[in-house]
């Protein structure tokens, strides 16, 4: 289900395709309690994982169903979405006849 849906890590950026990523918890750790709803699982590179285990950023799920990377307050970083494993997304749309 979710190679289906994120296709690769959805760390904005990131290439690492969805064979070589792990389930991540968008909104709260498996091991702080988070439920295993697919509804708030994810695909996310070793290293990305860990930089929402060890190095502050946080995840959460938007309203269409991407997970929004939040860099930590004290790095000048942007977060955001990850289009990469979506290219269909940057095509432009066709008009309804």
């Amino acid at each position: 289900m979710l190679h289906a849906k994120d296709r690769g890590c959805t760390a904005p950026g990131c290439t690492v395709p969805g064979y070589g990523c792990q389930v991540h918890h968008a909104t709260q750790d498996w091991s702080a309690g988070g439920h295993t709803n697919i509804d708030d699982l994810t695909l996310a590179c070793k290293p990305h994982n860990l930089l929402v285990e060890n190095g502050g950023w946080t995840t959460r799920k938007l309203p269409n169903g991407d997970t929004e990377w939040i860099p930590p307050p004290q790095l000048p970083l942007i977060g955001g979405t990850n289009t990469y494993h979506h290219p269909e997304r940057l095509l432009p749309k066709e008009e309804d006849p």
